[in-house]
């Protein structure tokens, strides 16, 4: 009989450099400037355009799991279990972001607009303050879950399991201009006097509705969004001598609806892919079926080990994050981009060259492509066909470590290492050569950056560039890059001393490149690193 019990938490004050805010979106011209509003070109105003944000996070969360596991030695061997997981997350971010010295803002706007004050007092704040949300965000999910192991005979072994989940999501809170917790029971609801409150017409909300627009259906009267379901695994395994194992496997994932903070909400813009768009009130599970077969296996008397898995995996309804429409375009929003397949093969090897020599090794082999798109996007995201972001198609790591004895006790060792990754594209919108533009307008200069082209028209419109020209369909490109680590180390009983070079030819990765901020912020790896460790091992 085992259990576990963790409890966490956790607070967490910061202040985040928010200037990229300003250089794009529907209200971009109000963030330092009074062009909408000033009576002649003479009367237009420019301020200093450094924006910030100051946030303060509470987190807490209590996990509690009982599991009973049977005799390991009978040839039939059963997991069961139940799991509870409470978690909450409490916020109160504070925005210079708008105009105020100018006037946009007035001390009213900069008061929160619900009659929920969770986690602030509603304000007035501070005059420099133009936008505020306070939310707090709450999951609750209770699982059963059980795996019954069968030898059926001496080599071969069968597993199934299953996973009964229930998870309920709360959003509650305010921003500025949003009542977030009246805004989500009004669709729970769908009363008519609470849509009109929260600015809909109920009618065009159950058109929506009727025509699988949106969707509502996991909602009660209180907003609380909850969803429950069942996972399975199955398993074989088949042991072809004392030294290799075959297996194949089938199972099951999921990721849980997200609730969007002004979802429902109708696109200011309706043209082109907009045209009657709403922003999903939340994004649906997505689901994963995947597929293994495998080996484990070590050979040449123990000399060489080798574990490879090839897989396919179906995902249904793939989440992403995209930009909202409805406001400014870098706020995201979740939503189901359509489905996706992979086909991988993983392999890692350890091989003892010697009595003094170890290598070791590790690739991936990836093929991803979307196998569906919602029409909605059409022109926003990669078409039928397209490979999902952050996937390389290969990579992989070696590592060499060779030992030699010294004097008096002491071993020391050598170790290298290089690891490989390929290419891989950003996001799964086709903003790029939108982003590029604003970021010549910007800075002068293009980013330099790679884009690899998807589409000859963005967005299924004729949106032109600053040059005139009709934007192009693109993702940014992640290069591939190789990082070498050497080391030299001195071993004795308890005690260690190492030198070491992380990334010795100083190699500049693009780890991930953000483009939410109208400009690509790109970010890399750490510089040529050199440094001592000492360390010592504590019995």
């Amino acid at each position: 009989l085992v259990y576990t019990g963790g409890y966490l938490d956790r607070e967490i004050s910061s202040t985040i450099d928010y200037t990229g805010y300003t250089n794009g979106g529907l209200f971009a011209a109000y963030y330092v400037c009074n062009h909408y509003e000033a009576a002649t070109p003479a009367d237009e105003v420019c301020i200093d355009p450094t924006k910030f944000y100051k946030e303060k996070t509470d987190t807490s969360r209590v996990t509690h799991e009982f599991r009973i596991n049977t005799d390991v030695d009978k040839p039939w061997r059963v997991t069961a279990g139940i799991f509870y997981d409470d978690q909450e997350v409490s916020s109160v971010g504070q925005f210079k972001i708008a105009n105020t010295e100018l006037g946009f803002f007035t001390d009213l706007q900069r008061t929160l607009v619900g009659t929920e004050g969770i986690n602030s007092d509603g304000g007035p704040f501070s005059s420099e303050i133009s936008f505020v949300n306070d939310v707090t965000h709450t999951i609750e999910q209770i699982a059963v879950f059980g795996q019954a192991e069968y030898d059926i005979t001496d080599k071969l072994t069968a597993t199934f399991g299953a996973r009964w989940y229930q998870i309920d999501d709360t959003f509650k809170g305010s921003t500025t201009t949003v009542d977030v917790s009246r805004r989500i029971r009004a669709f729970g609801t769908l009363d008519a006097s609470e849509l009109e409150a929260v600015g809909e017409d109920p009618a065009l909300i159950q058109a929506a509705i009727a025509s699988g627009q949106l969707d509502v259906s996991l909602l009660d009267n209180n907003g609380t969004l909850t969803v429950d379901d069942t996972i399975f695994k199955a398993s074989l395994d088949y042991k072809l001598n004392d030294d290799i194992l075959l297996f194949t496997t089938y199972s099951e994932g999921f990721r849980p609806p997200v609730t969007n903070r002004v979802g429902g909400g109708l696109a200011s813009n309706q043209s082109g892919a907009f045209e009657g768009f709403r922003i999903p009130v939340y994004s649906t599970t997505d689901s994963l079926d995947n597929y293994e077969i495998g080996l484990k296996g070590d050979f040449l008397d123990g000399v060489l080990r080798v574990n490879a898995t090839a897989y396919y995996s179906e995902i249904t309804d793939l989440q992403t994050s995209r930009y909202d429409p409805t406001n400014i375009s870098f706020l995201v929003f979740t939503d189901n981009v359509g489905d996706a397949e992979i086909k991988g093969l993983d392999a890692d090897i350890t091989w003892l060259a010697t009595d003094n020599l170890v290598i070791n090794a590790a690739f991936s082999l990836l093929d991803t492509e979307l196998s569906r798109v919602n029409a909605e996007l059409d022109g926003i995201a990669p078409s039928v066909g397209a490979s999902l972001p952050y996937s390389a198609e290969f990579s992989g790591n070696i590592r060499a470590r060779y030992f030699f004895e010294l004097n008096d006790g002491y071993e020391g060792y050598i170790n290298g290492s290089v690891s490989y990754t390929g290419e891989r594209l950003a996001g799964m919108a086709m903003d790029a050569y939108v982003t590029e533009d604003a970021t010549r307008l910007i800075y002068g200069t293009g980013s330099g950056l790679s884009i690899q082209k998807e589409a000859d028209v963005y967005a299924g419109a004729s949106f032109t560039d600053s040059n005139g020209d009709v934007f192009q369909g693109g993702r940014y490109i992640q290069d591939s890059y190789a990082i070498a680590n050497v080391s030299v180390g001195i071993t004795k009983d308890d005690w260690k001393a190492e030198l070491y070079i992380d990334n010795l030819t100083d190699e500049s990765a693009i780890l991930y490149i953000d483009t939410q901020q109208f400009t690509p912020k790109v970010v890399t790896n750490r510089p040529r690193t050199m440094g001592l460790r000492l360390s010592y091992d504590f019995y």
